[in-house]
């Protein structure tokens, strides 16, 4: 009896090794290339070209291959499932012409005969962003505005030279990879002193634009000292305090530093949240506005970015001369903003990209009109969040200009 169990174990792991050698053989392993490509039709598009084509009938084509290089030297293969009758060919740099070279693939791994088709794809996205970017002075910095028509993704850098050493080496002043359709960022810290500017526009196959320097001289500014800032708390203010709290103002918590998403870190909630939910506050001193940034409230695992009580639209005024009654004819409206969501994804929790979380983090910013008066003091009006709640929130402003000498 031992014999026969031990014979019945031998012969099932014969069975079992000869199962799993099996499993690495081509269902059909005959040598036996399949037709050529037929009909080949082409679309060409900015930096790319769309390739459509017949397939051979034989019955165990499994893939259609297209190779072909770019002119940095880069071998590109694309595959398409013989359930389809196209492909798509990306990262062409240029508008010269490519060979590109259709296989057709059976089960078997055996390759057709090749078929070369020309493409000539239209002027590539870099050089387009490249074309519609404008670069100016702003507070502090050099301002970035840029048209991105097939929203396809790249990358935009920002360089300044060197000049500490005698080699003149290039130093990064900042970068953004994106993808939206209009684009706008602000790279600062730096002082007023005129100095040029080089920038291009990269995509993710190591394409790349001419490079294009412009001499910008940024305007002076500061960050507003928040030590100085204070509440002011006018007839018709809406009260600032959480719903689970019994009363209490939270207005100097937009600039106590701390953007904690914890129940007790939250500024700017009020249960009686409506169109015309708004707060006054005292700058300290009087100021010419160049810009602000909004965070939104963090923690939580960030669940909560763009959703919830976040303010999604507000408007913003100032005044140099306060007006205790409340009334608003002294108040100028600075402006209406919008914080945006990059990806355009519906809201939802955790329902946002990288780039969103970036934009979250980095805070979202705003100019100021250069034609603004200074202004002491400041009255925010929410008028929609991001999420279904009868409450509105943020975590923090920081506020930037040229404050005015006593």
């Amino acid at each position: 009896m031992k014999n026969y169990f031990l014979i019945l174990i031998v012969f099932m792991g014969i069975l079992l090794v000869q199962c799993e050698e099996d499993q690495h053989e081509p269902v059909n392993n005959d040598s036996v290339a399949p037709g050529v490509i037929q009909n080949v039709r082409v679309n060409n598009l900015p930096g790319a070209a769309t390739i459509k084509y017949n397939v051979p009938a034989d019955e165990d084509l499994l893939y259609v291959q297209a190779e072909y290089t770019l002119k940095n030297g880069r071998e590109m293969k694309v595959k398409a499932s013989v359930y389809v009758d196209s492909l798509l060919c990306e990262g062409f740099g240029t508008t010269d012409q490519y060979d590109i070279t259709l296989y057709a693939v059976d089960r078997a791994g055996n390759f057709s005969n090749p078929v070369v088709q020309v493409v000539q794809p239209l002027e590539p996205p870099i050089n387009g962003v490249l074309e519609n970017m404008v670069l100016q002075n702003t507070f502090g910095g050099v301002n970035i505005r840029w048209e991105n028509k097939t929203q396809s993704p790249v990358g935009i850098f920002v360089m300044i030279k060197d000049t500490t050493d005698s080699a003149e080496e290039f130093l990064e002043v900042g970068s953004i990879f994106t993808q939206t359709l209009n684009g706008n960022i602000n790279f600062r810290g730096f002082d007023t002193k005129t100095r040029d500017f080089y920038y291009f526009v990269k995509d993710r196959w190591d394409n790349y634009s001419d490079t294009i320097v412009k001499s910008i001289t940024p305007f002076f500014e500061v960050q507003l000292d928040k030590g100085l800032m204070r509440e002011v708390i006018l007839p018709n203010d809406l009260p600032m305090h959480a719903i689970w709290e019994s009363g209490g103002s939270r207005i100097p918590r937009i600039w106590d530093g701390n953007l904690a998403g914890d129940g007790a870190r939250i500024a700017g909630i009020s249960a009686d949240f409506s169109s015309d939910y708004f707060f006054t506050f005292d700058l300290g001193v009087t100021a010419k506005l160049s810009r602000f940034t909004i965070f939104q409230f963090l923690g939580w695992n960030d669940q909560y970015l763009y959703e919830d009580a976040q303010v999604k639209t507000f408007e913003l005024y100032g005044t140099a001369n306060l007006d205790l009654s409340g009334a608003w004819d002294t108040w100028k409206k600075i402006g209406d903003y919008e914080i945006i969501k990059p990806s355009g994804l519906p809201t939802a929790l955790w329902n946002y990209t990288d780039e969103d979380k970036a934009a979250a983090y980095n805070g979202h910013e705003f100019e100021v009109p250069l034609e603004l008066e200074p202004v002491r003091y400041i009255r925010m009006k929410i008028t929609s969040v991001w999420g279904a709640t009868s409450w509105a929130s943020f975590a923090e402003i920081d506020i930037f200009g040229q404050p005015e000498s006593n």
